[in-house]
């Protein structure tokens, strides 16, 4: 893997409680005295790597690694074609999960109401699960076989401003590629 893969992100903002590197469950029956997250819902902060990051709940099973679609209140699924063809979404990309997205035996999921900080642009060092190799520079589009991930496949939905940041080839379990964007946030194109 690329050097700059970032393992730890962290906020540049003067905001307590927040954690990007983890999600959040909120449970009444095992935990009552936590009422809530701990921020609302489409909160946003400046993370290091010049990224910027929004405060989600996940409608479906998100896996680490994947690119989110945010919908108007918050809620993130993996992104689609189906979904993205609306361009009524936000585009993310979910970094939760202890010591990194590396290996797909190791990758940590948000269950259904769970709530994490997802990436809407950094200048690099974010994963993202790919369904094949790629070669650094390249532009980048959603798969239209695996939701959340993306591939070099030209017949899919193009991401703007998404190029593969490193040359990458999965092996054994690993099947992450790091991206970089440019211009600022995430789009789809049109």
């Amino acid at each position: 893997m690329a050097a700059n893969l970032n393992r730890n992100w962290y906020v540049t903002d003067p905001k307590a409680g927040v954690d990007l590197n983890s999600t959040e469950t909120i449970s009444v029956t095992t935990n009552p005295e936590v009422p809530g997250p701990r921020q609302a819902i489409g909160t946003r902060v400046q993370g290091n790597n010049d990224s910027v990051w929004m405060f989600v709940k996940a409608s479906a099973t998100v896996t680490a690694g994947n690119l989110v679609a945010i919908d108007a209140a918050g809620n993130a699924a993996d992104a689609s074609e189906a979904l993205l063809a609306s361009l009524a979404y936000t585009i993310g990309a979910a970094q939760f999960g202890p010591g990194g997205i590396f290996s797909t035996l190791t990758q940590s999921v948000a269950a259904p109401g769970d709530y994490f900080w997802a990436a809407l642009e950094a200048s690099g060092g974010l994963q993202i699960n790919s369904t094949g190799s790629t070669l650094r520079a390249t532009q980048l589009y959603i798969s239209g076989s695996i939701p959340g991930t993306v591939t070099t496949s030209v017949s899919t939905v193009a991401i703007k401003h998404m190029y593969a940041n490193t040359t990458f080839a999965p092996t054994g379990s690993n099947s992450t590629t790091d991206f970089a964007t440019f211009g600022g946030t995430i789009k789809v194109s049109v």
